[in-house]
């Protein structure tokens, strides 16, 4: 699993999309899915997103093998990427996926929380996910950058406008001063409302 996994994410990084060779990486993948690790998985889905390479039996065999470990070994990071993945593949079942993930996301920074956010708006989740990622983030309101602050600001108030203006409002009051163009995508997110 280990070298398949490292051999994917290899072909993902080095942006090479070989249709011969993924394919039959993906179907040595899925007949040896059980005996994956988390850092795996992620990494088999994480490659297939980055290259946008979809093969459907694949993606729902990670899905229902990882919402079925979600408990024993996930690491915080690995369950963002896995939701961005899913995200980017624009995989329907991934709904489902991303809701049960984001729970377990308390530990995640403030990059995967921005990236997580982008995910479920992506993926139409409704917004008590949105609102729990809010208050995760004020949480760490003093680690965010201001690009993590505008990517989580865009995505709030696709389904948590209240939510992003608390944000916000935590922030400032937490002495973070948000750049124009930081607070223009919760502005222009907002008028479209």
């Amino acid at each position: 699993p280990k070298a398949i996994s490292n051999m994917l994410w290899s072909f993902a990084t080095l942006e090479l999309l070989d249709f011969p060779v993924m394919h039959a990486m993906t179907c040595l993948a899925l007949t040896q899915l059980p005996q994956f690790g988390s850092q795996e998985l992620s990494n088999v889905v994480w490659s297939c997103a980055t290259l946008l390479f979809v093969k459907i039996p694949l993606l729902d065999a990670v899905e229902s093998l990882a919402v079925g470990s979600l408990r024993l070994s996930f690491r915080p990071l690995e369950l963002s990427n896995m939701v961005w993945a899913f995200a980017m593949l624009q995989s329907g079942d991934g709904i489902q996926f991303a809701k049960m993930v984001m729970p377990h996301l308390e530990g995640l920074p403030p990059e995967g929380l921005a990236i997580s956010a982008w995910a479920l708006v992506e993926l139409r989740c409704d917004a008590t996910v949105l609102d729990a990622m809010a208050e995760t983030a004020k949480e760490q309101v003093a680690a965010f950058a201001q690009e993590e602050f505008r990517m989580l600001l865009w995505a709030l108030p696709h389904g948590a406008l209240d939510s992003a203006v608390s944000l916000l409002e935590h922030a400032e009051a937490h002495g973070r001063h948000l750049t124009a163009q930081c607070l223009s995508s919760l502005i222009a997110e907002a008028e479209q409302k």
